[in-house]
């Protein structure tokens, strides 16, 4: 069996965490362990404590204050802030683009779907084997007997 700790015992006194069996083994080790109980008040008595003071509230300008602070050791290190957009970072690599690439790319696109479309048109014609050629003749020669009696 494990050894139960000081975070089973937190997580026991939430129910959080442990699983159904965890639960029932730490249970029955606080029924017949004084030394297990004592170790579990002196954790209700510090949790019971902690969770009577109060939350502390979110500073709605920390973000800004932080940056007043970093903007200008940023600017001494040469690193400026990043504030454009997704498009404007779209924008910016187009533009960045020479237009002889561009031509390159689309050549380059074409051929690649004339080179696909000509395969799979080749990939699609259905193969003929002899039987089947075979069996055609047989049944137009039939037919025209049948035909001519």
């Amino acid at each position: 069996m494990n050894p139960i700790t000081d975070d089973d015992l937190i997580l026991f006194r939430y129910r959080d965490g442990l699983d159904a069996a965890r639960l029932a083994d730490i249970e029955r080790e606080l029924a017949v362990s004084p030394e297990l109980r004592a170790r579990y008040a002196a954790i209700e008595h510090m949790l019971a404590h902690i969770d009577a003071q109060p939350q502390p509230q979110a500073d709605a300008d920390l973000g800004a204050r932080l940056w007043r602070q970093l903007e200008p050791r940023l600017a001494q290190a040469g690193v400026t802030r990043a504030r454009a957009s997704w498009r404007d970072r779209v924008h910016a690599l187009v533009e960045s683009l020479r237009p002889q690439r561009l031509a390159w790319a689309g050549a380059f696109a074409l051929a690649l779907a004339l080179g696909v479309g000509f395969y799979a048109g080749r990939q699609s014609a259905p193969a003929v084997d002899a039987a089947s050629s075979a069996d055609a003749t047989a049944l137009r020669v039939l037919d025209a007997y049948v035909a001519a009696h």
